[in-house]
């Protein structure tokens, strides 16, 4: 199983406390960048912008803003979520799987790998990072 990440390109976060989460990396992602359509279409991608915390259906997720007005919606941990809501919006590259799916009123709760998701606001599929 291919382990996935959220790799962060600001070298000042290395000095962060210890409850850094481990997707915190000082170098940024070996893989080119993906854009919105090629990001939909892959079962894995990789792709770099402004990442911040949103509230879809009363659930946390990430939301990461491509050039454009495009973004992508990220399935992230609770430990990233809480770190991300303690340092604000940051620019990234993450690289995760790509879920399709898209929100259905019939249905209470929709979760991807066990982890809750909200409805999109950026199209209809998700990025999970492990």
């Amino acid at each position: 199983m291919r382990m996935l990440a959220l790799f962060i390109a600001i070298p000042a976060l290395a000095s962060c406390a210890a409850t850094t989460p481990s997707f915190v990396h000082s170098s940024p992602s070996t893989q080119s960048a993906m854009t919105y359509d090629e990001c939909k279409a892959a079962e894995t991608c990789t792709v770099t912008g402004q990442v911040k915390v949103i509230k879809s259906d009363n659930v946390e997720m990430g939301e990461l803003a491509l050039g454009a007005g495009k973004c992508v919606t990220l399935s992230l941990s609770k430990n990233d979520i809480r770190y991300l809501k303690n340092i604000g919006s940051i620019k990234a590259t993450i690289a995760g799987r790509v879920y399709s799916g898209h929100h259905d009123p019939n249905y209470l709760l929709l979760k991807i790998e066990g982890r809750k998701v909200g409805y999109s606001r950026c199209g209809d599929f998700y990025v999970f990072i492990r």
